[in-house]
């Protein structure tokens, strides 16, 4: 939920900023007769574009670094996972083996 937040004052930052710089452009839409709702609508159009692309290409790149290091580190995973599993069997097979004495 934080990261919700944390994206959604970023677009409110960068809309703002957008709106701060392109006055002019503004003064323009007003002078050819757009009521301010129209102009509102325009600049709420691109919040919403900007997110949704952001969002499908944070989502594409999350992906794509996550396969990237699973087939990177998944030969670690499984060997460490064998090693493991290994020594959990050497262990299970001493503790089930009958105690021999060696007398010389």
């Amino acid at each position: 939920m934080i990261p919700l937040l944390i994206a959604g004052f970023i677009i409110f930052n960068t809309m703002l900023s957008s709106l701060a710089e392109r006055k002019r452009e503004i003064y323009i839409y007003t002078s050819l007769g757009l009521a301010p709702l129209h102009i509102g609508v325009l600049f709420l159009s691109e919040a919403i574009t900007y997110g949704l692309l952001g969002s499908i290409f944070g989502y594409i790149t999350g992906q794509g670094v996550a396969t990237l290091f699973s087939a990177l580190f998944s030969p670690l995973i499984k060997r460490e996972s064998a090693i493991r599993s290994g020594r959990s069997m050497v262990r299970q097979s001493w503790s089930q083996c009958p105690s021999v004495t060696v007398i010389r």
